[in-house]
């Protein structure tokens, strides 16, 4: 029945009955006492992945705040094969959609110079033998500035240049400086995967101590859960280092679903099994209440089947990243957009750059007084558009914008 229909039997029967009651005796009505309003269910999503197949409701357990939450729905996203189990119309994503996203940032201010042709071989051996042909994939490096981040891509050429960018950077900074930077690397990162579908992975190769201990703030930890992205932390340091246990970045990759990993021979080893979860996960949905979405609310998604290790976020998903109306978005570009808003998008969200690439070479200069940051902009003069003027000579303009930003992307 449609809505217009159902609407007027409900005007015909109000009539009617105030018809046969016009001439009867008036009677007293009994009062009926007020129902409490219940609060309209509210279904939110938790995102994990989990060495076995077939999870449904009566596998996992959702709390949140410490209470119990009934599931509704349990799905597996096949990354490889791009399909949902069971299939579903409530997540409209086609299965071109459905496909690893990964970024992976070599922390170059934090590496030595054999740490770091370790990573570009670990990479490259990831680019040869295990990247997929549907993967999007960035590579990037934290003393290039967040500005000049390479974009999301399946194009192994220009991913191998990326590769091949990674560079030993001596007398960088003190490490607390260098962390910093490589924060602030991370930071745009997952803000910049905001217009991307499905789950993501951030991984991290790193030797800095000062960033591996230090907390990388909540403010990230959100940004992590509002793009529906894990992230996971490769310690490129010997064997015989210090545990960092329970702190710093091992504290962050647990709470998104990722991993903290310590190097264990070959770095290529190691970042297989970084990138092991990603070829699927799970989407929970549960019920919830209007105050579920507050940042207070912490849903907590455990295993109830025997045996099953389960790497689950510990925090709220956007269902926009999963949901309707996301398949119609435009993921890099505005329809109606400036200069200089591509300008501002360039700075702000890296991973939506790049249709003019741009590297920069950063030197870092420690005084007893100041710092400076001494940077070398490189661009392919292939990628401008060059006008012959009447006197012979040919000349192409520019706008560049250049913005310095913060451990926390201010």
């Amino acid at each position: 029945m449609s809505l217009s229909r159902r609407g007027l039997v409900v005007l015909f029967c109000a009539v009617t009955a105030a018809a046969q009651t016009a001439g009867r005796s008036p009677t007293i009505a009994k009062k009926k006492a007020k129902e409490p309003l219940r609060p309209t269910p509210v279904f939110l999503l938790v995102d994990a992945s989990a060495d076995a197949s077939g999870l449904t409701t009566s596998d996992v357990a959702v709390t949140l705040n410490g209470e119990p939450r009934k599931i509704q729905n349990v799905w597996y996203f096949d990354a490889k094969s791009g399909s949902i189990s069971p299939p579903t119309p409530e997540i409209p994503l086609e299965p071109d959609q459905i496909h690893r996203t990964l970024v992976l940032i070599a922390d170059d201010l934090g590496l030595t110079a054999a740490q770091s042709v370790e990573v570009r071989r670990a990479l490259s051996g990831f680019l040869e033998e295990q990247m997929l042909p549907t993967d999007l994939v960035s590579v990037m490096h934290t003393s290039s500035g967040i500005g000049a981040l390479e974009k999301m891509t399946g194009d192994k050429r220009a991913l191998a240049q990326a590769i091949a960018a990674i560079r030993y950077n001596p007398g960088s900074g003190q490490d607390d400086e260098c962390g910093a930077g490589a924060r602030a690397a991370v930071a745009a990162a997952l803000n910049g995967l905001g217009g991307v579908l499905g789950r993501k992975a951030v991984v991290l190769f790193t030797a800095n101590p000062a960033l591996l201990e230090k907390s990388v703030g909540t403010g990230v930890a959100e940004a992590a859960g509002n793009v529906a992205a894990t992230f996971s932390a490769i310690d490129v340091r010997e064997a015989s280092s210090p545990s960092l246990s329970g702190t710093g970045l091992q504290w962050f990759a647990n709470d998104t679903g990722g991993r903290f990993l310590s190097r264990s021979g070959d770095l290529a080893d190691t970042l297989a099994a970084a990138l092991q979860d990603q070829n699927g996960y799970y989407l929970v949905r549960y019920e919830g209440s209007e105050d579920s979405m507050a940042q207070s609310a912490h849903p907590v998604l455990t295993v109830t089947r025997p045996g099953v290790q389960l790497r689950a976020r510990k925090g709220l998903v956007r269902p926009s990243n999963f949901l309707a109306g996301m398949s119609q978005r435009d993921s890099w570009r505005p329809s109606f957009t400036t200069p200089a808003a591509d300008l501002r998008r360039g700075l702000t969200n890296p991973l939506a750059s790049g249709d003019i690439p741009i590297r920069l070479a950063a030197s870092y200069l420690n005084g007893a007084i100041s710092s400076a940051i001494e940077a070398n902009l490189q661009i392919d003069a292939n990628d401008l558009t060059f006008t012959r003027r009447l006197d012979g000579h040919v000349t192409a303009s520019l706008d560049i914008e250049i913005a310095a930003f913060d451990e926390n992307g201010l």
